[in-house]
């Protein structure tokens, strides 16, 4: 009597994939910019995305993604509100004027990360 172990399938964004690899993940929500590169990928760059989805190492590229584009938004923003003037008295006498200008730094910090991090 032969040992024959049947190959489960389970669905990955419409694909059906054998389920070789043990699940070594737990459930994990992605971020704004991991869905992002995870678009971008899927898009632009099929091999690679296909490759990291079949090996199992799509979510943990996606998590590093977001991490590293996290804390480039964060250290761009901290320059960029120093840089142009942006200070605690600001914030205190005029909150309005504060807000549109770090607002302004914001959305220019995520457009550099996903110019950098994102799409590449």
């Amino acid at each position: 009597m032969e040992n024959k172990e049947e190959i489960t399938y389970r669905s990955v964004e419409g694909y059906r994939l054998p389920n070789l690899l043990p699940n070594r993940h737990p459930k994990v929500t992605l971020g704004s910019y991991a869905r992002e590169r995870r678009k971008y990928l899927s898009e632009n760059l099929k091999a690679t995305y296909t490759t990291l989805l079949s090996t199992g190492q799509l979510t943990d590229h996606l998590v590093q993604t977001e991490h590293k584009a996290l804390e480039l938004e964060r250290k761009l923003t901290k320059q960029m509100a120093e840089t142009e003037g942006l200070t605690e008295r600001l914030k205190e006498s005029d909150p309005m004027e504060w807000v549109r200008r770090m607002n302004n730094i914001q959305s220019r910090a995520r457009e550099i990360v996903r110019e950098l991090v994102i799409n590449v």
